[in-house]
């Protein structure tokens, strides 16, 4: 049997000064098995924001499931990697410090998110690296940024974010950050700044793949 179904309920802490470490793990080892299969959901705390080069929530070919959670991730940390996964986000909270990844989605992965919100704290902060075509990804985020924090919403590497939402940004934040990639604001997408320094499309290279209909 190589279903996998983990729930976290409680708390589960990073330890100060130690690195590479893993709250949920969750990896799917066989092809034929499906991402629904792989199932590892969040109703509690994952805190990772005193360690290095850690991951809140690791998974690889299967769901990760966010119901009310909260997940904190510090310097260097991501919350949540999704690898040819399945993520759903559907209340709950994320707390990103500084050069924190709020979730890395490589390999085709989805993200829907019904509701939650996103404080961030410090400075250089991520909330989505996206590597790569074929992520789905539905917003419905609500973004808090501290006084002297800055962060990019979304890193796209080599392929295409399509997007018809609404995104606001106070000060020294990124809204896009392309490498050979292409973003498509929707007719009804709308990017504001109130505060100073912010940029709304920042891009090198060039995209070289299919786009979606009608482009």
């Amino acid at each position: 049997n190589d279903k996998v179904d983990i729930s976290n309920t409680g708390i589960i802490n990073d330890i100060s000064g130690h690195s590479k470490a893993v709250g949920i793990y969750a990896e799917n080892k066989n092809a034929t098995v499906n991402r629904s299969d792989v199932q590892a959901v969040n109703t509690g705390v994952l805190n990772f924001a005193n360690s290095a080069n850690s991951v809140a929530a690791y998974i690889t070919g299967g769901t990760f499931t966010n119901n009310g959670g909260q997940i904190k991730v510090g310097y260097g940390n991501v919350g949540i990697y999704a690898d040819n996964s399945d993520v759903s986000f559907n209340s709950g909270t994320i707390e990103l410090g500084s050069n924190a990844t709020g979730f890395y989605l490589d390999n085709s992965s989805d993200l829907n998110v019904t509701s939650g919100t996103i404080n961030v704290t410090g400075q250089n902060a991520v909330i989505y690296n996206i590597n790569g075509s074929g992520s789905n990804i539905n917003n419905n985020w609500t973004i808090n940024s501290s006084a002297g924090a800055s962060y990019i919403f979304a890193n796209i590497n080599s392929g295409v974010y399509q997007t018809t939402g609404n995104y606001s940004l106070a000060n020294n934040s990124v809204v896009f950050s392309g490498i050979n990639s292409a973003v498509i604001l929707d007719s009804n997408g709308v990017i504001t700044g109130s505060g100073t320094n912010n940029v709304a499309l920042y891009s090198t290279g060039q995209y070289s793949g299919a786009l979606p209909a009608p482009y």
